[in-house]
């Protein structure tokens, strides 16, 4: 259905209208030019050509060579198509930011697509994971901290919980990440 503007802003008639006037000009132009006795002969020679016989039928020639184009054009669409899925593969492979410093420890995870999974935190002087404890002197004021078992080296305290610290941790990645992209993209890398 047309829009209120009338039919010329419908994109399918407008088109449909354009076609119908270039088809018109172009046939009173070759008509007023004097080309369709040209044009008649030239279809008569492509006719005859056609039906002409050399070694074979030259439309069999005409239809192999067609053959031939399409068969070329199907295997460079299949390799083209499969480099761009390679190339996709490995824009979408994990990066190789796996591993970074924040609020005193050593935070190291994983990809599963974009998202970061396996998080879990070191300590900076000796590499033992460590793990959080509440620290807060009051049940109402969440704060945690952590110890190493190893070397005694203490973190914190944190406000929040360690999924709050965890969540922080993953933004700040994400925001590395972003950093690391706009680099790229402005040739700075």
């Amino acid at each position: 259905m047309a829009k209120a503007g009338g039919i010329w802003h419908d994109p399918v008639w407008s088109k449909v209208i354009a076609a119908g006037i270039i088809a018109a000009g172009t046939a009173a132009s070759t008509y007023f030019l004097k080309w369709w006795p040209a044009i008649g002969r030239a279809v008569v020679a492509v006719w005859q050509f056609l039906g002409a016989k050399t070694v074979v039928w030259n439309w069999l020639l005409i239809v192999a060579t067609i053959w031939i184009i399409l068969t070329i054009w199907i295997i460079l669409t299949i390799i083209e198509a499969r480099l761009a899925s390679l190339s996709a593969r490995k824009r979408s492979a994990a990066p190789p930011y796996t591993a970074d410093e924040f609020f005193g420890l050593l935070w190291r995870w994983q990809y599963s697509g974009r998202e970061v999974t396996h998080l879990h935190c070191l300590c900076i002087h000796c590499g033992l994971q460590v793990y959080f404890v509440d620290m807060s002197d009051y049940r109402i004021v969440p704060r945690i901290g952590s110890k190493c078992d190893d070397c005694g080296n203490v973190v914190g305290p944190f406000d929040g919980t360690s999924e709050y610290l965890e969540s922080k941790v993953i933004r700040l990645i994400h925001r590395h990440l972003r950093e690391a992209q706009v680099k790229s993209a402005s040739g700075s890398a």
